[in-house]
């Protein structure tokens, strides 16, 4: 199973740029290529709840860093999701007034679109599910069978934003910083929430990225800018103290319930951007296709389970990886016409 992270690392490979300092290091394309790298781990991830890994080297080790990154696979969505809204937020007119509609509405039938598919897949094998769970699965509190808390904490991290612009519509002077304000204490209210509603701890141990990302956006000018001075020395010094730091914290408190970890490591990657340039057609397909491969994945697998192929965990890959690739490029198909119908 290795061998998966052994392709994924030579895909990374494929195309890489180093420089002293790459001043595109949160464009469109880096970011994109970014979340197609984890996008690739979250599959593999979900993969191993289906099968059973063998003793040998090649298995544990793949168990292995697996674990060692557990839920920090999440945080680079949640900071560049804080960070992109603040940077539209910023560079479009009238994104305020189309953002709930265009942003957290839109994600919502995106998601009960998947939902949807899960249902008819479930009552078509016999599965069933607690009562509620059939009322609860659209707005992702529940799920039946699909992947839910991501998508439920993202929409009430959009509902923290929709809720600041409200708040901030007569501010005069230092609006987005007001904004970014509302939305940290709105965050750390959801983690409160969360952690109070006995929900498990991946619910909310990475969500204050998606805060931190809106910081950054406020002060990236300025953190460019003093990156820019000299040849890539201050981004090397910051990239290497930032990445101590989250070393050091992550191998005594590992990913912590309050996100500190997952915050040093949204910068370890953002810094690392500065001085490692990804870009292939892989990783930007993979990038741009992360939602539906996040949201599908499970289909094929549990369909390919209910048919005995996970028995042979080699096997049930090979099928695996193909499906979802397929199914992702179906539906983000039929995501377009939707999109054509209700959010044009």
């Amino acid at each position: 199973m290795i061998l998966l992270f052994a392709i994924l690392l030579f895909i990374c490979a494929w195309g890489v740029r180093f420089s002293s300092f790459h001043e595109d290091y949160l464009d469109i394309d880096t970011t994109t290529s970014v979340k197609g790298i984890f996008a690739a781990i979250i599959l593999f991830s979900h993969i191993t709840g289906y099968i059973q890994l063998n003793d040998n080297w090649f298995d544990m080790s793949y168990r292995t860093i697996l674990g060692y990154i557990g839920q920090l696979m999440v945080v680079m969505y949640f900071f560049y999701s804080g960070y992109g809204i603040f940077e539209s937020f910023k560079s479009k007119m009238n994104y305020e007034k189309s953002f709930t509609r265009k942003r957290l509405m839109k994600t919502l039938i995106h998601f009960d679109a998947a939902v949807l598919l899960f249902l008819i897949l479930s009552i078509v094998s016999g599965e069933k599910y607690p009562t509620r769970y059939y009322f609860a699965c659209w707005i992702a509190w529940d799920s039946i069978g699909n992947s839910n808390w991501f998508i439920f904490v993202i929409l009430a991290l959009y509902a923290c934003v929709s809720l600041s612009m409200a708040l901030t519509r007569k501010c005069e002077g230092h609006r987005q910083k007001v904004m970014a304000v509302i939305i940290s204490l709105c965050s750390l209210l959801l983690l409160g929430a969360l952690r109070f509603t006995g929900k498990e701890e991946f619910w909310y141990n990475t969500l204050l990225a998606f805060s931190l990302g809106t910081w950054i956006s406020i002060y990236s000018d300025r953190i460019t800018s003093y990156f820019k001075v000299d040849k890539g020395l201050r981004s090397g010094i910051a990239l290497l103290t930032v990445t101590l730091s989250f070393l050091i914290w992550y191998q005594f408190f590992r990913i912590d319930w309050l996100g500190v970890s997952a915050c040093l490591f949204s910068l370890a990657v953002v810094t690392g951007c500065t001085k490692i340039k990804l870009k292939n057609k892989a990783l930007d397909w993979l990038g741009s296709h992360c939602f539906e491969i996040y949201i599908l994945q499970r289909l094929p697998m549990i369909v390919l389970t209910s048919l005995g192929v996970n028995n042979n965990s080699y096997l049930f890959v090979a099928f695996t990886i193909p499906c979802v690739i397929i199914v992702a490029i179906l539906f983000k198909s039929v995501l377009r016409k939707i999109d054509e119908i209700y959010f044009a």
